[in-house]
C-alpha cells in the first residue's frame, strides 16, 4: 500500500513540476522572439505580457489541483482496497465454517441412513440415528442463523 501510494505520488509530483515548468514559462514569458526570416533588428512580439501570466498562472493552479487530487485519489484506492480485502477474509472465514456444518450435516445424514438399513425390528438404534440427525441439522442451521455471510453492501467501502 505505501508503495503504491509513493509511486502515485512520485507521478503526481512529476505532473506537478512539468505543470510549474510550463506555467512559469508562461508567467514570465519572452517579450520577443526573433523570426529567422528576418534580420536581426526587427522583432515581432509573441504576446502580450499579461496574456502570458494569465495561462501560466491557470496552468501552475492546475498543477496544484493535480497534485491534491492524486493524493486523495491515491488515499481513497487504498482505503477502498484494504475494505475489500477485510470483506474478502470474513467472507472466506464464514464460507470455510458454513462448508464444515454441511459435512457434519451429510455425515450426519450418510450415518442415520446406514443405521436404519442396518437396524433389527425391536431395536431403537433407527429412532436415535434420526434423532441425532434432526439435533445436528437444527444445531448447524442455528449457527447458520448466528454467523450469515458478510454483506459488501453494509460495509460501504
Amino acid at each position: 500500500m505505501i508503495q503504491e501510494m509513493a509511486y502515485n505520488l512520485a507521478w503526481t509530483l512529476f505532473g506537478f513540476v512539468l505543470g510549474c515548468l510550463v506555467g512559469y514559462e508562461r508567467v514570465v514569458p519572452k517579450r520577443f522572439r526573433q523570426e529567422e526570416s528576418m534580420s536581426e533588428t526587427e522583432y515581432v512580439p509573441q504576446q502580450t505580457p499579461r496574456q502570458g501570466r494569465w495561462i501560466g498562472a491557470v496552468v501552475i493552479l492546475l498543477a496544484l489541483f493535480s497534485v491534491a487530487q492524486g493524493s486523495y485519489f491515491a488515499f481513497e484506492n487504498s482505503r477502498t482496497a484494504e475494505c475489500q480485502a477485510r470483506f474478502n477474509d470474513d467472507f472466506a472465514r464464514v464460507t470455510t465454517q458454513r462448508a464444515v456444518w454441511a459435512d457434519e450435516d451429510r455425515r450426519s445424514l450418510t450415518k442415520m441412513l446406514n443405521e436404519i438399513l442396518a437396524a433389527k425390528e425391536g431395536t431403537s438404534a433407527g429412532r436415535d440415528s434420526v434423532n441425532l440427525y434432526l439435533a445436528t441439522i437444527n444445531r448447524n442451521e442455528k449457527l447458520r442463523q448466528e454467523n450469515p455471510l458478510p454483506n459488501l453492501e453494509d460495509r460501504r467501502c
